[in-house]
């Protein structure tokens, strides 16, 4: 159950599934640090530093820390590559718990508090490229065990994943204006604002603490990405 970070413990988060990336350090119940940003194709010169320079305004080293959470997809071949090598080269050599957590699942949690669920389904969107979308549809519940299996994904066009939603319904994500229009003809769609459709890494602390309390931690050779629309 999603509602706000647990209050103990050390945490990295690392979120690089697509050209927008976030980072965040919590400690004690409150995020230290956290950014998130547009990296485009950057990822490889910019993450290393966003992560140490936030770990350092939180006073900590890594072998501190109680867990890292790291987005595992759908998302891109070589965004998701950078941020899990990161995040085992961390966790790792210092034995921290590492956690993987399926990318939307991040946009999901900030939108399904367990104090006051949804009424309506949530749509959570990633773009594909070439007016292509990866889409999840999460049931108004803040039940992990409900919500969709990110390695069964499909690829769609706008117009196809227009037709799969069936209002009343929201969607949040990653979508320009021309999808936006598009998703927002769609009967009984509510297609959020787009300050709601960034992914925060403050929210994949707490779905990474809730899955290291419920499942243990992830085995890192085992800990594979889902790139988009599940290929290789």
């Amino acid at each position: 159950m999603i509602d706000a970070p647990a209050p103990d413990g050390l945490w990295l988060a690392i979120d690089t599934a697509t050209e927008r990336a976030s980072i965040a350090v919590s400690a004690s119940g409150g995020l230290v640090a956290e950014h998130t940003w547009t990296s485009r194709r950057r990822h490889t010169v910019e993450l290393a530093p966003t992560v140490s320079q936030a770990l350092a305004r939180a006073g900590v080293a890594v072998a501190d820390l109680d867990g890292i959470a790291v987005a595992i997809g759908p998302g891109s071949y070589t965004g998701l590559r950078i941020g899990l090598a990161l995040a085992k080269g961390l966790a790792l050599p210092a034995g921290v718990p590492l956690v993987g957590v399926p990318t939307l699942h991040v946009l999901a949690a900030a939108l399904t508090p367990a104090h006051a669920p949804r009424s309506v389904p949530l749509w959570a969107v990633l773009s594909a490229g070439r007016g292509r979308v990866v889409a999840a549809c999460y049931p108004p519940t803040a039940d992990r065990a409900a919500w969709p299996d990110p390695k069964g994904l499909d690829v769609l066009t706008l117009d196809e994943l227009a037709g799969l939603v069936d209002g009343p319904a929201w969607v949040v994500g990653e979508l320009d204006a021309a999808a936006r229009r598009t998703l927002a003809l769609a009967p009984g769609t509510v297609v959020l604002p787009e300050a709601t459709c960034v992914r925060r890494a403050g929210w994949l602390v707490a779905l990474g603490r809730e899955a290291l309390d419920r499942e243990g931690p992830s085995e890192p050779g085992a800990l594979a990405p889902v790139y988009l629309g599940g290929d290789p």
